[in-house]
């Protein structure tokens, strides 16, 4: 009876709305096509991966908020909607399983006739079979340049380019702020064998650690902001870094997410290959202190407008 209870209070908050940001298996198996078109147009957004950390619940903070400004209403629990947009954020590599599921979904929409984008997305080494889908899609747009080459070179498909929507949440440190910056902080690499992020203490015993899954995007960005460097394997953090306007070593995990990012504002900073070039780079990151004032300048000249597409007029 108490589970019953449980499960008819947390249908009732959907259905009111005041859980639209959750998803379910079942809606990337079938599409629902408003034919009601009264009110203001409605979007699904789909593609939440906010329980992973806190810069994945950033971009669907930032996304929400941005769809919301331009006009957009946000479906909830089983509604029905105008048009279908799908966060790949870093699922789109490599054909991997979540790939598959996103990419099935937006062909569902385009056979249904609804308006489907991709946003906020990698993209890398994918399977051509998905090639007329992306065609049919209304907007296609990445988070870098060497994303926008590959859809390019090898789908023949143009996409824009802006950068991740997390750096759209959250407070960002003003170039000439003067902060009381001292130490080194470091968060989670990917390990190659199990394709995970993992804590290696023993790597940086001098260092502290930053979880990106138990702490708040906003707190993140604040603690980046009083270390000198940050050292990472993962995307997000580098983002937080960024927004902190603090150096970073990072190394590249299972895609080319954070070496475009660099190669987008055309900056010179170097990222590692393995654990064991964190040392050297680091005794040189002031060489290139140029380099990621660059970064972090060209980053704060994008603008949040450009991570949501604009509904039908």
């Amino acid at each position: 009876m108490v589970q019953e209870f449980k499960n008819y209070w947390k249908h009732l908050r959907i259905k009111a709305g005041l859980r639209e940001e959750k998803e379910f298996g079942f809606e990337y198996e079938r599409v629902l096509l408003r034919k009601d078109r009264k009110g203001a147009p409605v979007v699904r957004l789909l593609g939440n991966h906010s329980s992973l950390h806190c810069g994945c619940a950033a971009v669907v903070m930032a996304l929400r908020e941005t769809a919301k400004i331009k006009g957009w209403r946000l479906a909830t629990f089983r509604e029905p909607y105008d048009a279908v947009v799908v966060n790949g954020e870093g699922s789109m590599h490599h054909s991997s399983e979540n790939f598959r599921k996103k990419m099935g979904v937006l062909q569902k929409a385009v056979e249904a006739g609804i308006p489907a984008y991709l946003v906020n997305s990698v993209w890398q080494d994918n399977c051509n079979e998905y090639d007329s889908v992306l065609r049919q899609l209304s907007g296609v747009q990445v988070r870098e340049k060497l994303s926008e080459r590959d859809l390019r070179e090898k789908h023949g498909i143009e996409a824009t380019v802006c950068i991740d929507a997390a750096f759209f949440w959250g407070p960002t440190v003003e170039k000439n702020d003067k902060l009381n910056r001292s130490g080194v902080a470091y968060t989670d690499f990917r390990c190659p064998e199990t394709d995970i992020f993992v804590r290696n203490d023993d790597l940086f015993p001098h260092a502290d650690y930053l979880s990106m899954r138990e702490t708040r995007w906003e707190d993140m960005i604040q603690k980046m902001s009083g270390y000198e460097y940050i050292i990472t394997g993962q995307h997000h953090a580098v983002y937080a870094a960024c927004k902190a306007r603090t150096p970073f070593i990072a190394s590249e995990g299972n895609s080319h997410k954070i070496r475009g990012l660099i190669e987008s504002a055309n900056a010179d900073i170097p990222t590692a290959t393995s654990p064991k070039e964190f040392s050297l780079l680091l005794s040189q990151v002031e060489n290139y202190r140029h380099e990621y004032e660059k970064l972090f300048d060209w980053m704060s000249d994008q603008s949040a407008d450009r991570i949501f597409p604009n509904p039908p007029k």
